[in-house]
């Protein structure tokens, strides 16, 4: 069986004779030493096996960027992507595809919804019934009604799409799952984390039908922020974290950049 090592946000499956990172991360733009890389050198040297291939669950540059630093390192690193992805990759896949790297099973699923781009995929390895999920599991909390984060939705470009892939994730059977930022969890917390994350996108599918119908001469965005506020109240986020989030601007607010464009594709939607 492979062994699954942690890497910061991503991971390294070490195969029979040769080693996959999924989602190398950001670290190494800085300046400073990369946690990230220093940890895949130090795998690399005690296993004694080649890194030959990098898979990225989508192009968002935290998960991506220490990519084009390890391609420098270690030649002839191939990448295996979404065709969605806008990174130049050896290996693009468009639909659900299945393969093995010496001697590992690997099951890429497309999952489509987080990213703009469309090119979300999930990996799973069914001999180890271990799932990456990338940035489809954002829960924010232990269940809807306690948040404890710095937000209480996520972040999505597609609202039906999203829901249908959390959907097809927990039909897996998997019992291991680490998600895009760097937690691995056991079935009962990945389920519940996939639970939730579902839960709060169809809390907001469903507060922007009524609220867009009961509020037709309302402007999109102002529709948008009541959701994200009835959101806020119901799941407990603190109140000076709603108002830092919607109204601090770096040009923009955290909230227009990451937490509105989900819920204005169900506002839209409804319209």
């Amino acid at each position: 069986m492979a062994v699954v090592h942690n890497i910061n946000r991503g991971s390294i499956i070490e195969n029979n004779t040769s080693l996959t990172v999924i989602d190398p991360g950001d670290d190494a733009g800085n300046g400073a030493v990369s946690p990230t890389l220093s940890k895949i050198e130090e795998i690399v040297r005690t296993s004694n096996k080649p890194l030959k291939y990098a898979v990225i669950t989508h192009g968002h540059g935290d998960h991506c960027a220490n990519y084009f630093v390890l391609k420098r390192l270690y030649k002839g690193l191939e990448l295996i992507t979404h065709e969605n992805c806008k990174i130049p990759a050896k290996h693009k896949l468009k639909k659900r595809t299945s393969f093995s790297i010496s001697g590992t099973s690997y099951d890429l699923i497309p999952t489509p919804g987080h990213c703009e781009q469309g090119d979300d995929i999930a990996i799973y390895l069914p001999t180890e019934r271990f799932l990456f999920v990338g940035d489809t599991a954002q829960p924010h909390g232990q269940s809807y009604e306690q948040c404890d984060s710095f937000t209480c939705t996520p972040a999505y470009s597609d609202g039906q799409k999203f829901i249908d892939g959390i959907t097809l994730l927990l039909s897996l059977p998997f019992t291991s799952m680490q998600t895009g930022h760097g937690w691995q969890l056991n079935e009962y917390g990945a389920r519940k984390s996939l639970e939730i994350t579902r839960q709060v996108v169809e809390r907001t599918r469903d507060l922007s039908q009524r609220l867009a119908a009961e509020n037709r001469n309302q402007p999109n965005r102002v529709i948008c922020e009541w959701v994200y506020r009835t959101i806020a109240y119901e799941r407990g986020l603190a109140g000076h974290i709603v108002e830092d989030r919607i109204t601090k601007r770096a040009p923009l607010s955290d909230f227009v950049n990451n937490d509105r464009p989900g819920i204005l594709y169900w506002v839209k939607r409804f319209r």
